[in-house]
């Protein structure tokens, strides 16, 4: 049995944009933003005659802004073992870094690239001049962009971590919204929107945000869900086809798709043929929705022993903490005596 599967069943991995903050990404943009401090004010004391050139200021700005931005990251990482565990965009159980690791030094940067569209206009007469710091400076605000995603994102993941799910949803529903997010952040956050719906048994809320996810990657998990949905439903015939869309996201959404498959029998073929199926597609990577569908298919056939094996390998204790057994009315049977 899967422990990352029964502990994130159709939740998306969080796409932090960027992916990871990496030491090497810190002190670089650290290194960066202070090299545009040092420079614009290397700039401001040459004009003033205080210093006879700009490099070496700019340089030395730079190194101290670098050896900041690792003792700033090694911090941040500390303090991050305070934090839950969340699954990130590359499958892996990780604790989040603080966006404003990239959030300081670009702030410090567009300032300071501000600061040289002045510097450099009022030095050398030419608006020119000015106008391509102000193009540089328009560039570290769309960087800015993804950052703030980023910001969104990872507070809303980590307030559901902790079950504040109100705090969760008003973050996930205003960048779901905003018209200036990137669009895989957009998706993203529909992606939860629809599984909080889902786990609120709000089916058609849930399938309203599972059809906004457009992106490639985002788009298999929505699938998914939307499936799920649909078989809740007893539209049999329109989460066929989802099913097989959801299967393009690989093994990110396998399990998922093996467990909506599963109830889709379920239902519609009766527990016969469900456990056949089940048996088949059964492994190491099974998703609680599956094991616990064909947990409900072997009692319902008399198998009880094979429940008992289920039962032995932690399907009782992972239903137990799973919002999905208020959904999905096979799974709240299982949980109940024979």
């Amino acid at each position: 049995m899967s422990s990352d599967s029964s502990a994130d069943a159709f939740t998306p991995p969080v796409e932090t944009e960027p992916p990871v903050l990496g030491l090497a990404v810190t002190a670089s943009a650290w290194a960066m933003a202070g090299a545009a401090l040092g420079t614009a004010t290397g700039a401001t004391l040459h004009l003033l005659d205080l210093v006879p050139d700009v490099v070496p200021v700019g340089l030395a700005v730079a190194l101290v802004a670098g050896i900041l931005g690792v003792g700033a990251w090694f911090l941040e990482r500390r303090a991050s073992r305070g934090r839950p565990e969340v699954l990130d965009g590359h499958g892996r159980r990780a604790r989040l870094l603080g966006v404003w690791l990239l959030a300081l030094p670009l702030a410090v940067g567009v300032v300071s690239l501000l600061a040289l569209v002045v510097v450099g206009t009022v030095h050398t007469e030419s608006v020119g001049v000015g106008i391509a710091f102000g193009f540089v400076a328009l560039g570290f605000i769309t960087l800015g962009r993804p950052v703030l995603v980023s910001h969104l994102l990872n507070s809303a993941v980590q307030a559901a971590a902790v079950d504040d799910r109100a705090r969760a949803r008003r973050l996930w529903d205003r960048l779901a919204r905003a018209w200036w997010a990137p669009r895989s952040g957009r998706d993203q956050a529909a992606l939860n929107l629809g599984l909080l719906s889902l786990q609120d048994g709000d089916l058609e809320q849930a399938a309203r945000w599972y059809r906004v996810p457009h992106h490639p990657r985002a788009s298999a998990f929505a699938a998914a869900g939307l499936a799920l949905v649909l078989v809740l439903q007893g539209r049999f015939e329109e989460a066929e086809p989802l099913l097989v869309s959801a299967s393009a996201g690989g093994r990110a959404t396998q399990a998922e798709v093996d467990g909506v498959r599963l109830l889709l029998v379920l239902r519609r073929d009766g527990p016969a043929e469900a456990r056949s199926l089940g048996e088949r597609l059964v492994g190491p990577d099974a998703g609680l929705l599956f094991l616990g569908v064909l947990a409900t298919a072997r009692r319902q056939a008399g198998d009880s022993a094979g429940v008992a094996l289920l039962w032995d390998a932690g399907l009782g204790d992972a239903l137990a903490r799973s919002p999905l057994t208020t959904v999905v009315p096979e799974l709240s049977e299982l949980m109940q005596p024979p």
